[in-house]
C-alpha cells in the first residue's frame, strides 16, 4: 500500500471518529426539574459516552504524533539532501563563476523538489491530524463539563432538602 493510500485510509478513519465524537457530544441533559433517578441515568450515559470519546481522543493523539514525527523526518531528509548538494558544489573544481547564489539555490531546490514536496504533504497531513485531535478534545471537554453540571445538581439536592426541613 502506498503512502497516499494509507493516508487516505487514515483520513477516512479520522472522519468517522470525528463524526462519532460529534454524535456522542450531542448529549441531551435532563432539565433542571428532573428527578434524581433521571439525573443519575444521564450521568451514567455521559460517563459511557466519555469513555468512548476518551478512546477516540487517544487514537487521534496517536495519529497526530505519528504524523508529526513523519513530517519531522521528511523535513530533515529534504534539508539534508539540499545541504549535500550545497556541500558537493563547494567541493567542485570549476565552480560557475557567473552563477549567483540565487541561481545555485534554485538549482538545488529543483534537485531536492521531490523530498521537499513529500515533507510539505506530510505537514499538511500533520495539520489535519492536529486539527482533528483538537476538535475531539474540545468535544470531550464539553461533554465532561455537562457531566460535572449533572454531578453538581445531584450534590445540590441534599442541601435543598435540608432547607425544606
Amino acid at each position: 500500500m502506498s503512502d497516499q493510500e494509507a493516508e487516505a485510509q487514515i483520513r477516512a478513519q479520522v472522519a468517522e471518529w470525528l463524526k462519532e465524537t460529534a454524535e456522542l457530544r450531542a448529549f441531551q441533559r435532563p432539565g433542571h426539574e428532573a428527578a434524581p433517578p433521571e439525573v443519575h441515568e444521564a450521568l451514567l450515559q455521559a460517563r459511557s459516552r466519555l469513555d468512548r470519546m476518551e478512546e477516540i481522543c487517544g487514537n487521534l493523539s496517536a495519529v497526530k504524533a505519528g504524523a508529526l514525527a513523519k513530517t519531522r523526518v521528511l523535513q530533515e531528509q529534504a534539508q539534508d539532501a539540499w545541504d549535500k548538494l550545497a556541500d558537493s558544489h563547494s567541493r567542485q573544481a570549476g565552480v560557475r563563476e557567473w552563477e549567483g547564489k540565487e541561481e545555485r539555490y534554485a538549482r538545488w531546490r529543483l534537485a531536492t523538489f521531490d523530498q521537499v514536496r513529500s515533507a510539505r504533504q506530510a505537514q499538511l497531513f500533520a495539520d489535519f491530524a492536529t486539527q482533528a485531535d483538537t476538535q475531539a478534545h474540545r468535544a470531550f471537554r464539553g461533554l465532561s463539563a455537562v457531566r460535572e453540571e449533572l454531578l453538581a445538581s445531584l450534590r445540590y439536592l441534599p442541601w435543598l432538602s435540608s432547607l425544606e426541613q
